[in-house]
């Protein structure tokens, strides 16, 4: 071999050993958010439902003397493998 190709050999392995793949260190997906006080479940289904697509309904939400509320909307999927 030349050293022309050897250089280029060496510079080659280095540069993939530099750039190698990390895998994460966790691969499957991330828990679900904990409940809060004012979720809304939107339920399996929803898009076909009036009234009862949403969980509890209806929701009962008090200010606490505070000029706003936050209210979050949860949907659940699940994906069967």
């Amino acid at each position: 071999m030349t050293p022309l190709r050897i250089a280029l050999l060496g510079l080659a392995l280095a540069l993939a050993v530099g750039c190698g793949y990390s895998a994460p260190s966790n691969p499957g997906n991330a828990p679900p958010p904990a409940a809060e006080t004012n979720d809304i479940d939107i339920v399996i289904g929803a898009a076909g439902l009036t009234t009862t697509a949403f969980s509890p309904t209806p929701k009962v939400v008090s200010l606490g003397g505070s000029s706003s509320v936050t209210v979050r909307w949860v949907g659940t999927i699940t994906v069967n493998p």
